[in-house]
């Protein structure tokens, strides 16, 4: 199959497939980004968080069990989802061991549509899949827009590393923090900021701009947390 390559084309790929595989659905190491399929939800989720996917692609249906789960779902069969991962498209192979060339091409005619194509809206995200990309960015730099700037129009945004309180988070809230003090002064908490996601007050997230992994714009109760992830140099 001809090599696909475009602007911003890039597929999680959770598994550890050939180059040989890759070769066979024209993807490459380029465009295929591979994330370790071992560990829990949170450990492959935010494995693609990282990657700032277009699409995603599972190598065989165990590899997608943990985000299967996290979506109270059984284990899938293969081919294309019928549910997004992180909001995104998703697609699964038959494991690399014994899939035909035939398999892994499909998946190239699947991923076909997407080079050159104006990134499709994400959707919602999940909880847990909040919670996994915030877990994912820990020790990274992020511009936090906090709940409070929703009741004060002139508060400013702080900008920090993020920090996970595994402590004290737990299955029903998580736990962040920006611990560094804010961009201007005169902000009521200049220590940094708490970020609680409670999960009975959740109501929904999405990708910043429809970017993902640029930044998540999360829904709490009637108040918004943003979280934008600054680049690394």
């Amino acid at each position: 199959m001809a090599h696909l390559g475009g602007p911003g084309l890039t597929v999680a790929l959770v598994g550890r497939p050939s180059a040989g595989h890759l070769a066979e659905c024209g993807l490459s190491r380029e465009t295929a980004a591979l994330v370790d399929p071992a560990g829990d939800v949170a450990a492959v989720l935010g494995g693609i968080a990282l990657v700032m996917p277009r699409a995603v692609a599972f190598d065989g249906p165990e590899a997608a069990r943990a985000p299967a789960e996290a979506r109270g779902r059984p284990e899938p069969g293969e081919g294309p989802l019928s549910w997004p991962v992180l909001g995104l498209p998703a697609y699964v192979l038959p494991p690399s061991a014994s899939a035909e060339p035939a398999a892994w091409r499909a998946l190239g005619e699947w991923v076909e549509p997407l080079v050159g194509a104006p990134r499709r809206e994400p959707e919602s995200l999940l909880f847990d899949e909040v919670v996994a990309v915030l877990r994912a960015w820990e020790g990274r730099t992020v511009v936090l827009l906090d709940p409070g700037a929703n009741r004060n129009p002139g508060s400013r945004p702080y900008r920090g590393v993020l920090a996970h309180d595994g402590e004290h988070s737990s299955n029903d809230a998580a736990l962040f923090s920006v611990p560094t003090a804010p961009e201007a002064p005169g902000r009521v908490n200049p220590g940094g900021s708490v970020v609680a996601l409670p999960r009975d007050l959740f109501a929904g997230a999405r990708w910043a701009g429809g970017d993902p992994g640029a930044g998540l714009i999360v829904s709490l109760g009637e108040s918004r947390i943003s979280v934008h992830l600054e680049p690394e140099a």
